[in-house]
């Protein structure tokens, strides 16, 4: 059984060592750097694993404020509304991921599932097909094509 620093040492959590000198080190190339989206995309990804939401957001969206077109700052802005349940947001943002990158699987993935929590399930039915048609060797085609089936029952 790994003792207690190890545990800690390898968990990403606001009380990790590593996570808080990230954060620091991430902090202070900002600082440096500011013009570059790299170094807020990584601020953003270390206070995630804080689990300070907001601060990541404010991280996201500076990269996003540096270079607009940023795909990974793009998607993790959408995921922090999905996990508020501000779908209309999250939908702009992973159909932003999916104009620069339209096989980008976890947005096609997020953006279906967006549009069936505020049922529209006619543009549920098409992201769901598209994310199949795309991602025929996808693990999470199985979850896919069962949310398709009970979208198409519904509309039968």
């Amino acid at each position: 059984m790994p003792d207690k620093f190890f545990k800690k040492r390898n968990t990403p959590s606001a009380e990790n060592p590593i996570v808080e000198s990230g954060e620091r080190y991430f902090k202070r190339t900002t600082e440096i750097n500011p013009d570059y989206e790299g170094t807020h995309y990584n601020l953003g990804v270390t206070r995630l694993l804080q689990k300070d939401i907001v601060g990541a957001l404010d991280a996201f969206l500076e990269a996003l404020a540096k270079h607009p077109g940023h795909i990974p700052s793009l998607y993790n802005v959408g995921n922090i509304h999905y996990q508020f349940k501000q779908y209309y947001n999250s939908v702009r943002y992973y159909n932003e991921v999916l104009s620069l990158d339209p096989k980008h699987e976890q947005a096609a993935y997020n953006l279906a599932l967006c549009y069936e929590n505020v049922k529209d399930w006619a543009r549920a039915k098409v992201s769901w097909e598209k994310y199949l048609q795309l991602h025929t060797g996808s693990s999470f085609r199985e979850k896919a094509e069962e949310h398709l089936r009970k979208i198409k029952d519904y509309l039968t």
